[in-house]
């Protein structure tokens, strides 16, 4: 299968959506397939901070190409027209190139213009068109009047019928979908998905204690300020246990709720805060952890995503805790595959942890057996074969 990508986050290096975009084409190359990535915007704000500086390459055998010919965004408004002009040519170029070698293309983003102004191409060349969603749309922005009450009717009920097949990463999006999609459109549900090998590293023995949480510094998305108070009540049991947030984010006023609360709490000292760091020292940090952690609260959003992160924890073979919302519980089992806790209560989640520190043979036990379900039910090589089959059903 030859597969085409065409996303406007940030690649190869970038958050959960291109770490999961770059496994779904590594597998496919796996395979035998040959995939090449467009992105025809340009994703990186400050060139010295930038992680990406190319505007084309192979990034382990994959293809990338900013096809608007820089990754840098321009300073100007006009400037930045232009270079998106340029690369939805660009783009189209590429398309009509490789159409008769191509089987499908995959699209990734949720801009109305990406998706009518590809959909028309791709109608156009004669392609089968598909769309990537992991979240529910507009989950995070109710209506406020009536123009965006209309809006928001007329973008879910009519602008997924551009696709002739849809990549859902859980139960309750495939079900939302399947009344959005056209009739004759096919969907697949492809979960969480991680190169189990990626993180195979040896454990160096006599570590301290270290609870390690990835992602967002968001309360409503994971449950940040949540997992601080449990630590919090974590410590006053264990003296040298630490906690590692690995990440950050884009909001001030979410970062200045974080560091508050760690002065508040006066657990300046046993919390690590990393910022954004390399791929290999996310990995190290991960499989070095004694138990890994997501206090994701109840949600619309909970409901319907599946996190990223999850598999990339369980891949390790360390214990996770992890609270129960959305399809979380139909993957795992609390005192099985994972450590499950109710959302949104810091005690609940503190006695989870505390315990797991207080058995640590009962947790590496579970922490292996997650490892198990990962390999079974994450593994990309395993879900490419799967998206390669759907992808040749539609055509």
């Amino acid at each position: 299968m030859n597969l085409t990508i065409i996303m406007h986050q940030p690649y190869p290096y970038g958050m959960a959506c291109t770490n999961r975009i770059h496994q779904y084409a590594k597998g496919i190359i796996d395979l035998g397939g040959l995939v090449c990535i467009l992105i025809p915007r340009p994703t990186e704000m400050d060139k010295f901070l930038a992680r990406n500086k190319w505007a084309q390459g192979v990034h382990e055998g994959v293809e990338f190409v900013y096809t608007c010919g820089t990754p840098f965004r321009g300073k100007s408004f006009v400037k930045r027209r232009f270079l998106e002009f340029k690369g939805f040519v660009g783009a189209v170029n590429r398309l009509i190139k490789d159409r008769k070698r191509t089987d499908a293309v995959l699209l990734v983003s949720i801009s109305p213009v990406f998706i009518l102004f590809f959909g028309a191409v791709t109608a156009f060349l004669g392609m089968v068109y598909l769309k990537e969603q992991s979240e529910l749309p507009f989950y995070n922005s109710p209506p406020e009047n009536i123009i965006n009450r209309m809006w928001q009717y007329l973008y879910t009920n009519y602008f997924y019928k551009c696709f002739n097949g849809m990549l859902v990463i859980s139960q309750p999006l495939y079900v939302y979908f399947k009344q959005k999609i056209r009739c004759n459109a096919e969907l697949l549900l492809v979960p969480i998905i991680v190169d189990i090998d990626e993180f195979k590293m040896s454990v160096q023995e006599g570590m301290p204690s270290s609870i390690v949480y990835c992602g967002n510094f968001t309360q409503s998305q994971d449950g940040v300020l949540t997992l601080l108070e449990a630590f919090k009540s974590v410590t006053e049991r264990f003296d040298q246990v630490s906690l590692c947030l690995v990440g950050d984010t884009v909001s001030k006023v979410d970062k200045e709720n974080v560091l508050n609360l760690i002065k508040k709490l006066s657990i300046e000292d046993k919390v690590v805060l990393t910022g954004y760091v390399s791929r290999e020292k996310l990995r190290e940090l991960l499989c070095q952890a004694t138990v890994l952690v997501l206090a994701k609260p109840s949600s619309l959003q909970a409901d319907y995503c599946f996190p990223s992160k999850l598999a990339e924890y369980l891949a390790t073979g360390n214990p996770v805790v992890v609270t129960k919302v959305g399809v979380i519980q139909e993957y795992l089992f609390d005192g099985d595959n994972a450590f499950l806790v109710e959302p949104d209560s810091p005690d609940v989640l503190a006695k989870k942890l505390e315990f797991v520190l207080l058995n640590p043979e009962l947790a590496g036990n579970v922490g292996q057996s997650g490892r198990k379900t990962a390999v079974r039910e994450f593994s990309y090589k395993v879900q490419a074969k799967r998206i390669v089959e759907f992808a040749k059903k539609i055509d």
